[in-house]
């Protein structure tokens, strides 16, 4: 509700002509306000009914090349954090990797699989103790955002696993993970620089009647050596 009165505001109060919005969700109240008030606005991200402009990242792909960079590396076991599927790219990230364990055969582990309601390391952190005390096994951890990556290293850390050598540890990449992370962790590209210049050019170019554009980035992995090879 606040977050909708602030948009309200915005629009209403302040006049604001161009908006980008972030953290789309799957069905999300602000794209429906901001259309019918004939708001120029860019999404950074979809939500499942796509009537507006936006720029991505692939999501269903990334995780699906993660799962497929991870299983040629020997792994067919893996624990996921995700973040709430009420956000439409969590719940691509997921599809994507049901989908790739479908081609490999891979049964859906439920118990390995755990989603986070806010972007709070100490959270993550908290999940991957559980799922490593749980699982004493576990070989792998995918971090769905930035934030949870740090939680898990936290986690590691406390347990005393070397990442990258008792454990291994794949997530998405982003200026955290370039640059506050220790050690260094294997991602999945996220040019966020390309993303922001291209939702701006769209926001700046919108001269035509009904004008929808819209931009998706395909991932590739960068290996910094965080994933164990079993082979």
């Amino acid at each position: 509700k606040e977050e909708m009165l602030s948009y309200k505001k915005l629009v209403e109060i302040n006049k604001v002509k161009n908006i980008i919005i972030h953290n789309v969700r799957t069905d999300d109240k602000r794209i429906d306000y901001l259309n019918k008030k004939k708001v120029n606005f860019v999404a950074w991200g979809r939500s499942k009914k796509v009537n507006y402009s936006w720029v991505d990242l692939d999501n269903e792909l990334a995780t699906e090349l993660i799962v497929e960079y991870l299983y040629s590396k020997g792994h067919k076991s893996f624990a996921f954090i995700n973040i709430s599927e009420k956000y439409n790219f969590a719940s691509l990230r997921k599809k994507g990797f049901q989908k790739a364990l479908k081609k490999y055969s891979i049964k859906f582990d439920r118990n390995l699989y755990r989603t986070t309601s806010l972007e709070d390391p100490s959270f993550s952190k908290g999940i991957t103790l559980d799922l490593i005390n749980k699982n004493p096994d576990l070989k792998c951890i995918i971090c769905s955002t930035e934030y949870s990556s740090v939680g898990a290293i936290q986690a590691c850390k406390e347990l005393n696993k070397t990442i990258g050598k008792d454990i291994s540890i794949i997530t998405f990449d982003g200026p955290v993970v370039e640059a506050l992370t220790n050690p260094q962790l294997s991602a999945v590209s996220h040019p966020i620089e390309e993303l922001g210049t291209k939702a701006i050019n769209i926001l700046l170019n919108h001269n035509k009647k009904n004008f929808k554009s819209s931009f998706l980035v395909k991932p590739k992995i960068i290996d910094r050596g965080s994933v164990i090879s079993l082979i």
